[in-house]
């Protein structure tokens, strides 16, 4: 029973795991202009979102003053966002009394709304109205894979980035390594001036309070599934830590 229990919690953390790392999203910058009283929609930027951003998407629904819609196969609507003007601007003039702020509009303005990835996108088109504007997306250029680097992964600058959580640690003039500082490891790339908290002098490389050391690592007591799923551990130590960790005996 008490192995079952073992069993079903890393099971848990492992569909946990699963599901947060699989939130894909699509970025679409809109231009947005006003020719007359005729309002123009024109696609200038498309962008798969998988590992740097973490959400949520654009709020589904129709209630906004566009709404911009998800098409699959046959033009089937797949979802629907609302998404707001961005020609009009706020302002506020404090201390003055004959003009305390208002609303300016513009002729022009951008619209840039992130929605999740569907399988099987054909097309985006925006609704005003009953106006509808078909955007010329790349539909095959669309996919649910990372477009950002993990821990330990090395990019080159100005082309790649590291995924949400993860820090960029220079490697030489071109090129770096993502890491993660603060999980108790001061690693080869990593020093006391980029990762004070890991390689902090008086630190003396012992692990501090809220890390346990297990063989040369330092291991964060209350995430022991993160290491396991990191590699730091294997799934026999894994087990073994949870037990002692939710004290079944």
């Amino acid at each position: 029973m008490k192995r079952l229990v073992i069993g079903g919690l890393l099971l848990i953390f492992m569909i946990s795991f699963v599901y947060a790392a699989e939130d894909c999203y699509l970025k679409f910058d809109i231009n947005e202009s006003k020719v007359g009283e005729e309002i123009n929609f024109e696609l200038i930027g498309q962008n798969n979102l998988y590992g740097d951003y973490e959400g949520p998407a654009a709020i589904k629904g129709s209630d906004g003053d566009y709404t911009l819609k998800v098409l699959g196969s046959g033009g089937s609507l797949l979802r629907s966002y609302e998404i707001y003007t961005s020609r009009f601007i706020f302002y506020d003039n404090i201390g003055n009394d004959e003009n305390p702020g208002g609303v300016e509009e513009f002729d022009y303005g951008m619209i840039s709304i992130i929605v999740d990835y569907e399988e099987g996108i054909s097309g985006v088109e925006i609704d005003n109205g009953g106006e509808t504007t078909s955007l010329s997306i790349d539909s095959s250029s669309i996919a649910c894979t990372r477009t950002c680097m993990i821990e330990n992964e090395t990019g080159t600058y100005g082309v790649d980035k590291c995924c949400e959580d993860f820090l960029s640690y220079r490697l030489d003039e071109n090129s770096f390594v993502c890491g993660v500082c603060g999980d108790g490891l001061c690693l080869d790339y990593e020093d006391r001036y980029s990762c004070v908290e890991d390689c902090s002098v008086s630190r003396n490389y012992v692990c501090s309070l809220e890390f346990f050391e297990f063989g040369n690592l330092c291991l964060d007591r209350n995430n022991v599934f993160y290491h396991y799923f990191r590699g730091d551990l294997k799934l026999f130590d894994t087990l073994r830590l949870v037990k002692t960790r939710f004290l079944i005996e």
